[in-house]
């Protein structure tokens, strides 16, 4: 019995350190700025070829729209961007970036299985060209989601769909 409990703590050590190693390879392999740069990318393309945007410089308009794992805050960029995520998933975030004038306020509309929408706002201060909030996942909130992104006087800007599965 005593010799069982030796070779499993000694396997288990073994499996935490191929862990960590493999872990270390991946994140020096695949930097947080590639996977950044092409969540970004591919958000903002997203955007504006499914929503057609043009840009005149007058109004608001939503440059970046994609819902992801998490935020680095430090860089406020979105941190793996996908549209289709675990239904185990605890939370998301939806990233918005904004070009034009700066309004006061941002909301975020979270609408599950085109059902009434669970409203964010976002106190943007006239500076802010990038925002996020985040809302709380579960098994039960299985389906399609959309976010809309409006103004805080009602204007719609765009909006970020995905799926839970």
């Amino acid at each position: 019995m005593l010799n069982y409990i030796k070779n499993f703590k000694a396997f288990w050590l073994l499996e935490l350190i191929l862990f960590c190693a493999g872990f270390i390879i991946v994140y020096n392999e695949f930097g947080l700025s590639d996977a950044d740069r092409a969540g970004a990318e591919k958000a903002s393309s997203s955007v504006a070829a499914d929503q057609n945007i043009t840009w005149n410089g007058a109004q608001t308009a939503l440059e970046t729209a994609v819902v992801c794992l998490d935020i680095d805050v430090e860089r406020k960029m979105p941190l793996l961007a996908k549209g289709r995520f675990s239904k185990y998933i605890d939370v998301l975030f939806c990233f918005t970036e904004i070009a034009g004038p700066i309004p006061d306020v941002l909301v975020h509309e979270w609408i599950f299985a085109d059902g009434v929408p669970f409203r964010q706002r976002i106190n943007l201060n006239g500076s802010e060209r990038r925002a996020w909030t985040k809302m709380s996942m579960s098994p039960e909130k299985s389906g399609k989601w959309r976010v809309d992104i409006r103004t805080g006087k009602g204007d719609y800007l765009g909006s970020a769909e995905f799926v839970l599965k």
